[in-house]
């Protein structure tokens, strides 16, 4: 006897037990970084602002939300007319479920595309901004539209997580 221990080594399963640590260790760190720049909710890819080419519209969403979290879309509009219209299509009410439209709208109307909001604009004002409270019924990719005044639709590309 010796004095040494002698253990069995296998070459082969240690390299590739390494190899799978060290691409379970790029996965989470590919996680982490996805999570911190706002990939699973809010952050820097996570918020969106569509501005119209004359920068009088500016429409600021969540592209990546959770499935029955509540959620936000803000359009705000530079006072132009008495009263601002915002025109939601079928495919994005078809995914939503509408909590609280603030300030409330002055009349709705249903239309064969969707919904039409109705508020009306102090004539001082600068700019008018009208927040949709909302919460996703579906997960998974929703694509949908929103028009202001009878201007151009803004499209909204969101993903809901399960």
């Amino acid at each position: 006897m010796t004095g040494r221990l002698e253990l069995a080594v296998d070459e082969q399963f240690q390299r590739t037990e390494w190899r799978l640590q060290r691409i379970g260790w790029g996965i989470w760190l590919t996680v982490l970084v996805a999570a911190a720049i706002g990939l699973f909710g809010p952050g820097w890819i996570g918020s969106r602002e569509i501005r119209s080419e004359d920068g009088k519209i500016v429409v600021r969403y969540e592209r990546f939300l959770n499935y029955h979290k509540p959620t936000r879309i803000d359009v705000v509009a530079e006072n132009h007319a008495p009263e601002l219209r915002v025109d939601i299509d079928n495919s994005l009410l078809d995914s939503v479920q509408m909590l609280h439209i603030t300030p409330e709208p002055t009349r709705s109307t249903v239309t064969s595309s969707g919904i039409t909001y109705q508020f009306e604009v102090d004539k001082g004002a600068a700019s008018a901004k009208v927040t949709f409270n909302l919460e996703y019924d579906r997960y998974g990719a929703v694509v949908g539209k929103v028009r202001v005044s009878g201007r151009d639709p803004v499209q909204l590309n969101q993903f809901v997580y399960p």
